[in-house]
């Protein structure tokens, strides 16, 4: 019989979810060490009320994912509630910002590509998928070369694909741009669609000094990104080498999220200058990744691994929001 470790406990727990939002809400209402004071501020503009309501809103489609496809063996909460976490110690994801929309719009586009799987009739559900990644790429408009990937995952991992499919795709992901243009013609004012445009003109043209900026340590988002890369690279490593454990659609789901973030980290690495806003969208793709490594390993190593995870993730807290210095 295997023995029960302190990472199953955690990973089965009913009180890992609550516990992680509370916390997350806590760190969401502190000021990070950049600010003035040190105090708890709390944002009750209707943008300071729409990025806790999109935060919330991730959590529960992120459970719901994990819930419906049955992504890790055990019953477990693990999956939202490192999202819960992750967020809470990212002081650059706690406004509304492009970053945050963008991964509210992945985490929806999931849900609903995963509802295509082997289907007959997917039609309906690959548009709203990528309606919802072209909402994502509205947001964050360099995220708009990662398209190709989701035609990528229809025909290798969903294999649902079809003429009607394809096009289902296409216009699902130009919906949001026409309602956008739209808009436009409604109220005169095209500055927004400019903006985009040009964001998008001057994306993947990185200069050495964009580059710097993630080795600045001082940075709340760096010891963030450095996280989830070495703990990303140790669970996509994990996966593939315990892929053939899990069953086979939830092995095709889980190699979407393994592209996805290899994807959105490349795009996230080339455009230094905004890494900050990808850390939200990075945090949808591992979530199930780092949920898969922590909740199916039961080994001393692993359950060490996961103790120094949890006290790495106490330490950025603290750097982040000024509390050690």
């Amino acid at each position: 019989m295997r023995q029960r470790r302190f990472q199953n406990s955690v990973c089965q727990s009913a009180a890992t979810l609550p516990v992680s939002i509370a916390v997350g809400a806590l760190l969401w209402f502190l000021t990070p060490a950049s600010d003035a004071c040190s105090s708890i501020s709390l944002d009750v503009t209707p943008y300071g009320v729409a990025a806790i309501v999109a935060y919330v809103m991730a959590i529960y489609i992120i459970m719901e994912t994990n819930n419906q496809n049955a992504l890790i063996r055990v019953r477990t909460r693990i999956v939202s509630a490192i999202w819960a976490l992750l967020i809470g110690i990212s002081p650059s994801a706690h406004h509304l910002s492009g970053g945050l929309c963008a991964a509210l719009g992945l985490a929806a586009s999931h849900h609903l590509l995963f509802r295509s799987y082997q289907k007959f009739q997917p039609v309906t559900d690959v548009f709203h998928a990528f309606a919802f990644y072209g909402i994502a790429c509205i947001a964050m408009p360099q995220l708009v070369v990662l398209i190709p990937l989701y035609y990528w995952y229809l025909i290798v991992f969903m294999r649902c694909i079809t003429w009607r499919v394809f096009w289902a795709g296409v216009v699902g992901i130009l919906t949001p741009m026409w309602l956008m243009f739209g808009y436009c013609i409604l109220t005169g004012s095209w500055e927004y669609v400019f903006d985009r445009v040009e964001v998008l003109a001057d994306s993947f043209r990185p200069d050495i000094a964009d580059w710097a900026c993630l080795l600045s340590w001082r940075s709340p988002g760096v010891p963030v990104f450095a996280f989830l890369t070495l703990t990303g690279f140790l669970g996509i490593v994990h996966f593939m080498q315990s892929r053939y454990d899990d069953k086979i659609r939830t092995r095709m789901l889980l190699y979407i999220y393994v592209w996805q973030s290899v994807g959105v980290w490349l795009v996230t690495v080339f455009n230094p200058s905004v890494y900050e806003e990808f850390i939200p969208s990075l945090v949808v793709c591992l979530s199930p990744i780092l949920a898969h490594h922590f909740a199916l390993t039961n080994r001393v190593v692993t359950n060490v691994y996961f103790c120094l995870c949890l006290m790495t993730a106490v330490i950025i807290a603290f750097l982040n929001y000024g509390i050690s210095y």
